[in-house]
C-alpha cells in the first residue's frame, strides 16, 4: 500500500472489512435481555477476536475492530457513542487536522451490495470546519478510487447505476404490475452475487433495490416478512413477500436459497408451510389468517 494516500488506505480498509462482516441476527431479532448481554460483552479482546473469526458483529464491536486495524496503519481514530447512547461509530483525524465520521455498520448493506457508501468520510459537525462541509473524498475521486485503486466496483458501476438500468427495463407501461414485479424478483441478484452475504444485509439490499426500481405506489404494495425455521436450536431465516394485488387479491413469494431468487407460492401453500414449521417474526403474515382458518374449518 506504499502508493496509497492516507485517505485511500482508510477507504481500502473500510470497504475490505465491510465486505467480510455480517450483523449479528441474535442481536437484530433478540429480546432486550439478549441484546443487552451481546452489547456488554462485545468489546472484550476475546469477543473481538471471535467476531473477526466468525465475521459476525454489532456496531460496537465493528467500530472497535475498525479502530484496531486502522491504528496499525498509523491512522488517528477513535470510537464514539451516538447521542442515543446505543449506536457506536468512529471518527478519524487526518494528518491535515480535519476530522471525519466513519459509520461502517451503517454502510454494511451498501458495501455488500456494491452501492455508494452513505456514511464514509462525512464531515464532523462539531469541529471547526464550518467553512468546509465536504466529505473526506469527493464523489468523482471516490468512484475513481473504487474502480481503479481498490477494485470495489471493477466495472465502474455502483448499484445505483444498475438500478437505473433495471428501472428502464421494467418502467410502467411496459407491462402489467405483476409481470414487472415477477421480472424484478427474478433479477434481484443477477447483477450482484449475494449468496455469501448475511441475511440482514441481503434482505435490506433486496428491499432497497425494489424501492429504487419500482414506483412508490407499487413498492408500497410489497410486505416483507422475516420468516424462519428452528433447526438444531437455531433460527434459519427466509424472507417472505406478500404483495397486494388488484381486487383484494394477494401474491406470496418465498426466497429460494437453492435458486437464488424469490419464487411464487400460493397463499394456500404458504399456510401449509406455516403449519409445517415456518414461523413469522412477530407472528403475522399479511392475509394468511383467512387461509389458516379455512384449513381449520375444513377439518
Amino acid at each position: 500500500m506504499g502508493d496509497m494516500s492516507e485517505e485511500e488506505i482508510i477507504r481500502y480498509v473500510y470497504i475490505n472489512l465491510g465486505q467480510k462482516m455480517d450483523f449479528d441476527l441474535h442481536y437484530t431479532f433478540g429480546n432486550k435481555q439478549e441484546r443487552t448481554k451481546i452489547l456488554r460483552r462485545s468489546t472484550s479482546e476475546e469477543a473481538l477476536d471471535k467476531a473477526m473469526e466468525d465475521h459476525t458483529i454489532i456496531c460496537k464491536s465493528l467500530s472497535y475492530i475498525l479502530e484496531r486495524i486502522l491504528t496499525e496503519f498509523g491512522t488517528s481514530i477513535r470510537t464514539v457513542t451516538a447521542e442515543n447512547g446505543i449506536h457506536v461509530y468512529n471518527i478519524v483525524k487526518l494528518k491535515n487536522g480535519r476530522e471525519y465520521i466513519l459509520d461502517l455498520e451503517d454502510d454494511l448493506e451498501y458495501i455488500q451490495s456494491g452501492a455508494k457508501t452513505q456514511a464514509f468520510g462525512l464531515p464532523l459537525d462539531e469541529n471547526k470546519q464550518k467553512d468546509d462541509k465536504e466529505n473526506m473524498i469527493d464523489d468523482d475521486t471516490l468512484r475513481k478510487i473504487d474502480t481503479e485503486k481498490i477494485k470495489y466496483i471493477p466495472e465502474g458501476y455502483y448499484l445505483e447505476d444498475i438500478a437505473w438500468m433495471l428501472k428502464k427495463a421494467i418502467e410502467p407501461g411496459s407491462a402489467e404490475f405483476d409481470t414487472r414485479l415477477d421480472l424484478l424478483l427474478k433479477n434481484l441478484e443477477v447483477y450482484r452475487d449475494m449468496r455469501n452475504v448475511g441475511y440482514r444485509e441481503r434482505i435490506r439490499y433486496h428491499n432497497r433495490l425494489m424501492e429504487m426500481v419500482l414506483e412508490p405506489k407499487d413498492f408500497r404494495k410489497i410486505n416483507q416478512v422475516d420468516c424462519y425455521r428452528v433447526e438444531d436450536g437455531e433460527k434459519n431465516f427466509q424472507s417472505c413477500l406478500v404483495v397486494d394485488m388488484p381486487k383484494d387479491k394477494r401474491k406470496a413469494f418465498l426466497f429460494s436459497y437453492e435458486h437464488n431468487c424469490y419464487e411464487e407460492i400460493s397463499m394456500e401453500k404458504l399456510a401449509e408451510e406455516v403449519k409445517n414449521g415456518l414461523n413469522a417474526k412477530g407472528g403475522h403474515i399479511p392475509g394468511l389468517k383467512n387461509y389458516l382458518k379455512e384449513d381449520q374449518d375444513a377439518r
